[in-house]
């Protein structure tokens, strides 16, 4: 540790020399952390496994980041994204309008695991852990007997950092050989300071490789078995191979309200999701292989992308439908090609674990509440509440909320679902604008200058 310790000095100094931009306090900080983290362990420590239910089924649970449900095949994008989940699609249940609580990684895995709203779990930014006093659908499958395994591609949720190791008795977060030795989970800094003068990426793992390595633990590990994959490649910066992007890169076809599909950015996203489908493909034919067709199958994602469809190209700042919605698709036990369906009307995805938990989903689905999704900025940069649902005649409606201004917008989402004419809310928006100050939460969420900076890196803050 002390030699990689100096190694990590010595280069990130000579990195400094050379015109770096990390100061020297931040550079002893580091590596004084470094020698901290180094040691820690990515697999959890959780009691023995309990006697299973012999007849409980595998299940398989997919994540994919910064995936927005409109640029996926099978919910009708004229590009062929995503052939692989759409024979999933086919074999399943699709619904086809599903919204996050809010359009960042870990809190909305988090929501997505605990069944509650960020202002409920307390982690409304990344590099925020879940508290281990809130308890996740996935504890309770391990108290059931399930064996569970973790494996993750982008640092958010490295295990030091996301809170939801608990429950798994395997949670893999290594993204790097060094990271085989000497795992870094526990310091954003750091990491980013390391994975620029170190060999490896320590900030994400290619699709591929995390694929490989669940299908690893798959073919291992005794049943039953919850297996969670995350795949973080459409996440920005887009890196999809050469080959790829070209190829989008010359289809002219309109894809997006007025814009050409050989746009750079929708070229590379579209690239990223096809390559990250190749490999999720491959996964799900696995999954299938080892539970004999019997296993359950579920995919969603944790939020969208802009593309500039509203002024942002990543994510984070707004509440459009292209950072909310986001697929969501299960495939049910022996299920047939040919025998998928589409469920009515509309899901939050904290509904995951009643959903995974029920076999019958018509009290799940048949809640009229609306939803409610968040922005949570640093203070002082304000705050935006979106709220999704009925509006008081019947029509499907938004009503934004700047929390620090007071002032208000909406949406006709069934005659202006790209959300291109803003509306003056009239008392048709009331129930929205109920819901939205139902259990009111604090206007703002306080970060420190450092983990401000840290987000702001990562693309999280602005």
């Amino acid at each position: 540790l002390a030699i990689l310790g100096g190694l990590l000095a010595t280069r990130i100094g000579r990195r400094l020399d050379e015109g770096g931009l990390v100061p020297f306090a931040a550079l002893s900080a580091a590596t004084a952390i470094s020698l901290a983290f180094l040691a820690s362990d990515r697999v959890s420590r959780e009691p023995a496994r309990a006697a299973a239910d012999p007849g409980a089924p595998d299940i398989l649970l997919v994540t994919l980041d910064t995936t927005r449900a409109d640029h996926l095949s099978g919910y009708g994008y004229p590009r062929g994204t995503t052939p692989g989940i759409d024979r999933l699609a086919r074999r399943g249940t699709t619904f086809p309008v599903a919204h996050v609580p809010v359009p960042l990684t870990n809190p909305s895995h988090c929501s997505l695991f605990t069944g509650l709203e960020p202002d409920e779990h307390g982690v409304r930014n990344n590099g925020t852990a879940l508290p281990d006093t809130i308890p996740t659908f996935v504890r309770d499958l391990a108290a059931a007997g399930y064996a569970c395994g973790a494996f993750v591609s982008g640092i958010p949720l490295k295990h030091g950092l996301s809170g939801l190791a608990p429950g798994f008795t395997h949670y893999d977060d290594v993204f790097s050989p060094l990271e085989r030795a000497h795992p870094m989970t526990t310091s954003l800094a750091v990491v980013r300071v390391a994975n620029r003068v170190l060999p490896g990426d320590l900030i994400e793992r290619r699709a591929r490789d995390t694929c490989r390595a669940a299908i690893a633990w798959l073919e291992e590990a005794s049943g039953p078995r919850f297996l969670w994959v995350h795949l973080f490649d459409p996440h920005s910066p887009y890196d999809a191979p050469a080959w790829r992007r070209d190829r989008y890169a010359r289809d002219a076809a309109m894809v997006a309200e007025g814009r050409a599909a050989n746009d750079w950015p929708i070229a590379d996203y579209d690239a990223e999701l096809r390559e990250t489908d190749r490999w999720l493909d491959v996964l799900l034919r696995t999954f299938e292989r080892e539970t004999a067709g019997r296993g359950v199958v579920w995919l969603t994602a944790d939020h969208g992308e802009g593309l500039e469809q509203h002024g942002e190209l990543t994510h984070g700042t707004q509440l459009f439908e292209e950072d909310l919605r986001v697929p969501l698709i299960t495939s049910r036990r022996d299920a047939r090609e040919g025998g998928g369906g589409i469920v009515g009307g509309s899901v939050f995805t904290t509904a995951l674990p009643e959903l995974m938990r029920e076999t019958d989903w018509t009290e799940v689905l048949g809640r009229t509440a609306p939803v409610r999704a968040n922005t949570y900025p640093p203070e002082g940069r304000g705050r935006l509440t979106a709220v999704i649902g009925r509006l008081a005649d019947g029509r499907w409606g938004k009503l934004w909320i700047d929390r620090v201004h007071g002032e208000e917008r909406g949406y006709d989402l069934d005659t202006d679902p790209s959300e291109r004419r803003p509306v003056t809310p009239d008392a048709t928006f009331e129930p929205l604008r109920a819901f939205a100050g139902a259990g009111e939460p604090d206007a703002g969420h306080e970060l420190d200058p450092e983990t401000e900076r840290r987000l702001r890196s990562l693309g999280y803050t602005h």
